[in-house]
């Protein structure tokens, strides 16, 4: 006899806290012996996320001088055609570029990239202090959390946050 596989998704909403919490649980059911297991899946960690620019040399220098990113590792698979990963702290940034679609590269208005920050008042001054203007905010949506909004070469929305 073979077992039987089936997933159930839990969900939970705490409104006061504004949590959201989502877990897969697993069952598995053993028809001959009409036994139930349960078994742990892990969630999905996510490793990077892919930014399309239209001048590396710009990007790295606006998110490594700028932000203070580090790069992970950088080659280039093809004429043309770079990639650049920087160490995101757990999930890494992928830039790529590619010379025959830069005319391609644009960002929605309504996706940003968030990088958390010990204190806002002194990575605006280091902005400032590194020529970043048009430095929106900054906004405060509660009382544990403030942010602010700047933009990268290439026009991708970039949030810096803090959280205490």
């Amino acid at each position: 006899m073979k077992a039987v596989r089936l997933s159930v998704r839990v969900i939970r909403i705490q409104r006061n806290y504004n949590l959201y919490e989502q877990k897969f649980i697993t069952f598995v059911l053993n028809r001959k012996t009409k036994s139930l297991f349960f078994l742990k899946q892990k969630p999905m960690k996510l490793c990077w996320v892919t930014i399309h620019v239209t001048d590396m040399q710009q990007s790295k220098q606006f998110y490594c001088d700028v932000l203070g990113l580090k790069i992970k590792r950088e080659f280039a698979p093809g004429p043309g055609f770079s990639i650049c990963f920087l160490e995101g702290n757990g999930a890494d940034y992928e830039l790529i570029e590619d010379a025959s679609k830069r005319d391609e590269v644009s960002f929605s208005n309504s996706v940003s990239v968030g990088f958390l920050v010990d204190s806002l008042d002194e990575k605006m001054a280091d902005l400032r202090s590194k020529g970043v203007e048009n430095i929106i905010g900054p906004i405060a949506p509660s009382p544990n959390d403030r942010f602010i909004f700047i933009k990268d070469p290439d026009g991708m929305t970039v949030q810096i946050v803090e959280h205490k």
